[in-house]
């Protein structure tokens, strides 16, 4: 089962790269995955982007061991799925960062991505999410020697499995913890010389053993994984033989040996000089000892697997106190150190670039804000009069395809065209700014007087058109004396002394399947010989 699957397949490409996966077909499946990837990028789809690298993070992880480019494709991943606040998507990415953290030995990173993981997990609430997250905070747990911690984790993830629904196979969990008892004993041995109980170890492999069953179906968390897991687990049941010497060691090395001989993965042969180093130091054969703890860092450097490295330089250190040889134990040791220091070093110096690109996404951001904080107001503005902020010609022209021609039987639409009068006389007896002024206040009585849905426009100097849709003609005759009468009160005079206003409207109703010019033109008729009436007070 996939663990990290969204619920609902958004990519039919990504599903076969997630099959592939699961299958085991590591190339072909960061191939899909790929063609998928550049699809979203041309698209910019970041959502799709996030999911495709999170499905080859996981390919080279699980199945290539490519820590390297695993470790860069989940921090990607996790990268896209936070710029669309995908909270879930951005846990799994991270769960797989931690993962491959820990293998390239950059332990300070790998909990920092399994906290945050564990964090946004618990945010969506989704049970497979956090199971998952608490698995990567119990990986890079153990790997920085909190053994407490990454118990505690991994019993989160026990339980939240079971919660699930349906119930998750505990399998791979049971494989992980006792994976941890295993280098807890193995780390205190090598780093004080005591030897802890065994108990922890033999409860997890016995577990792992149980819930197995005959091995043949796939019944781990992570896709891909189960191959993996399955040579984990005869591995710690191996060294827990060994180390407790119950006579069953040929039987279980054997078991582990055909496993890893059906993967082309290096680092299962480490493993198996691990195996033959710990069965020479139970038999004080110590050079040998110290011989199968060389080819485990050899192997370890040669394919960046900082763990198997590690775990090298820990067996020749112990091999060689045992020996008496307390000068290469000591250089074992400072090796080891040297290599974690390098491994900070590495880890400060790509958090830096990290925090780089982030500042990036987050300047792309506001630029794009910006931009598109500009195209709304330049849209604004191509809409609007810039002296009166009602709506300029172009504005009512896209506001009527919507309300013109009126059809047959449809709610009227009435055409009001307004007209300031004598506004040439204004501009010369007040002033140009004066005239301005006027036929802000005129806008301002629109605003106050019309509806929500009415429309006021500003056609060209002193005309405007008033559109009031869903308005008989008595309705509209009403709103032309309201609008008369609240010009005829408006304190004109404080604009400029002895300034007086009044307005002309025409009003008509629109005819079925009249063009508004039509209509305009029959205002326009209407206008004019309001303004031949008679004057009364100043309303026309």
């Amino acid at each position: 089962m996939d663990a990290t699957a969204p619920p609902a397949a958004i990519d039919a490409q990504l599903v076969d790269a997630r099959r592939r996966v699961s299958a085991g077909e590591g190339e072909q499946a960061i191939a899909a995955a790929v063609e998928v990837l550049n699809r979203a990028l041309d698209a910019g789809d970041f959502a799709l982007q996030g999911e495709a690298m999170h499905c080859m993070a996981v390919a080279e992880l699980r199945l290539l061991g490519r820590f390297d480019r695993a470790l860069d494709l989940s921090e990607r991943a996790a990268l896209c799925h936070q710029r669309v606040h995908n909270d879930a998507g951005e846990s799994a990415a991270l769960a797989v960062h931690a993962i491959a953290a820990v293998r390239l030995g950059r332990h300070e990173r790998a909990m920092e991505s399994a906290l945050l993981a564990v964090r946004l997990a618990e945010s969506v609430n989704e049970r497979p999410r956090l199971v998952m997250a608490y698995q990567a905070l119990g990986v890079a747990a153990y790997s920085g020697r909190n053994f407490d911690e990454s118990r505690n984790a991994y019993q989160r993830a026990i339980r939240h499995a079971a919660e699930s629904t349906p119930p998750l196979n505990p399998f791979e969990l049971h494989v992980d913890l006792a994976s941890t008892e295993a280098f807890l004993y193995f780390t205190e041995r090598g780093f004080s010389g005591r030897r802890l109980s065994l108990d922890g170890l033999a409860r997890h492999v016995g577990e792992a053993e149980r819930l197995l069953g005959d091995g043949a179906r796939d019944i781990s968390l992570t896709p891909g994984s189960h191959a993996n897991n399955l040579r984990v687990h005869l591995f710690t049941s191996t060294l827990l033989a060994v180390w407790t010497g119950d006579g069953s060691i040929a039987r279980c090395r054997a078991r582990f040996l055909a496993a890893a001989r059906a993967s082309a993965r290096p680092w299962y042969d480490a493993l198996l000089h691990w195996i033959d180093g710990e069965v020479a130091l139970a038999e004080e054969r110590l050079d040998v000892a110290r011989a199968n703890a060389q080819d485990m860092i050899r192997i370890g450097l040669a394919h960046s697997h900082e763990t198997i490295t590690a775990n090298g330089y820990n067996l020749l250190s112990h091999a060689c106190r045992k020996q008496g040889d307390l000068a290469a134990a000591l250089e074992a040791l400072l090796a080891l150190t040297r290599r974690e220091q390098a491994a900070r070093a590495e880890g400060l110096k790509t958090r830096v670039a990290v925090i780089e690109w982030q500042m990036d996404l987050r300047r792309q951001e506001r630029r794009m804000e910006v931009l598109e904080s500009d195209s709304r107001l330049f849209e604004k503005l191509a809409m609007e009069d810039a002296l009166t902020g009602l709506a300029n010609r172009r504005a009512l022209e896209a506001h009527l395809r919507d309300r013109l021609p009126v059809a047959e039987g449809a709610p009227p639409v009435a055409i009001a065209l307004v007209d300031v009068d004598r506004f040439k006389q204004v501009n010369d007896q007040h002033s140009h700014h004066v005239g301005d002024e006027v036929l802000k206040a005129v806008a301002g009585l629109f605003r106050r007087n019309l509806r929500d849905s009415d429309v006021a426009a500003r056609l060209a100097g002193d005309e405007f058109v008033l559109v009031l849709p869903a308005t008989t003609q008595h309705q509209a005759e009403e709103l032309r004396a309201r609008l008369l009468a609240a010009v005829a009160a408006h304190p004109w005079a404080s604009l400029s002394p002895g300034l007086q206003v009044s307005l002309s409207i025409g009003v008509v109703l629109a005819k079925p399947g009249e063009s508004f010019e039509e209509a305009l033109a029959r205002s326009d008729t209407a206008m004019y010989e309001a303004k031949r009436a008679p004057a009364i007070g100043a309303m026309r």
